[in-house]
């Protein structure tokens, strides 16, 4: 991917293929990078990222990675280790029809950086069409999306902004995952998933689609669930996460029951809600109560405050 996108003159992370982790803290001390991300080659949902700041974290990351099986099951075999690209990272979700494309949503991701070095989804913000970010990512994605010649289908693509314009970290042919399309299209009339759907089921009325006028109503925010506590998931904790006042869509990826550690990366995350409200205050609010909640152990069943107070 990095290499076609690059060959058609965008721009990409520094990035070397590396298959022991003496050849990755190699490649990272000759490189003159500050910091450097140590990823699987072929995963997803941040399996296995690790950010690193010396060649022995650099190593130990990436022999980490090659002794483990990604989240499909598969062996690593290889591991890729990148420049850590600085600045706002934003994602495009995109769909294409015989080479036309469209932008159905982009968002603003808000990340954390984990005890592990690895990062950990905090939330994203949806960016109005008509802005300079958004302009900017959607000219670059094109292009991008034309490199890899995808022409007919959904994709998925994250760019970071940074000094030097926007840089490709990743488009993947598909759907952007962990989305509530009708909460999407109440804020903003139109989701990735109805897009797609129209060009395969309507393409006029894809063409007809105005995308660069494409705006939200309201403060909208995706919220991913931390845990922060070993234990079992507690089915209360979406009961009462609900009863936050601009909570408009609850999300669990667990059942009641199953086993929970402490949230390290994506597929550790017990779920996401979107929050939604006129007022940017009071979804900033119900946010920060959230996340005192999951301090005090809201997704183990361990907090003492009880169902249904929403003091902050």
């Amino acid at each position: 991917m990095a290499a076609a996108v690059s060959a058609a003159g965008l721009a990409t992370p520094r990035t070397q293929l590396v298959t022991s982790g003496i050849a990755a803290a190699r490649w990272f001390t000759s490189s003159g990078l500050p910091e450097a991300v140590v990823k699987p080659l072929d995963s997803a949902g941040s399996d296995g990222v690790r950010f690193c700041r010396t060649p022995a974290e650099v190593r130990d990351a990436t022999n980490t990675v090659l002794h483990s099986r990604t989240v499909f099951g598969r062996h690593n075999t290889a591991a890729l280790v990148q420049e850590r690209l600085i600045g706002t990272e934003l994602y495009i979700n995109t769909v294409s029809l015989d080479g036309r494309h469209k932008v159905a949503e982009t968002w603003r991701y808000s990340k954390l950086v984990g005890p592990g070095g690895g990062p950990i989804y905090d939330y994203e913000e949806p960016v109005p069409a008509d802005t300079g970010e958004a302009r900017l990512v959607r000219d670059f994605t094109f292009n991008v999306l034309d490199a890899l010649g995808i022409r007919n289908s959904a994709a998925h693509t994250e760019v970071m902004l940074t000094r030097r314009g926007p840089v490709l970290i990743e488009t993947g042919a598909r759907l952007g995952g962990a989305t509530a399309p009708a909460v999407v299209e109440r804020h903003c009339g139109m989701s990735q998933t109805a897009l797609a759907a129209a060009a395969l089921a309507s393409p006029q009325a894809f063409d007809d689609f105005e995308d660069h006028r494409l705006t939200w109503s309201g403060v909208l925010r995706n919220v991913e669930f931390i845990n922060h506590r070993t234990g079992h998931a507690d089915h209360a904790a979406m009961t009462r996460v609900a009863t936050l006042p601009s909570a408009v869509a609850v999300c669990p990826a667990v059942d009641h029951g199953d086993p929970l550690q402490p949230t390290t990366d994506l597929l550790s995350t017990p779920g996401f809600l979107y929050l939604a409200a006129e007022s940017p205050d009071l979804v900033e609010r119900d946010y920060a109560l959230l996340r005192d909640w999951e301090r005090q152990g809201l997704h183990t069943g361990d907090m003492a405050v009880p169902a249904g107070s929403i003091r902050a």
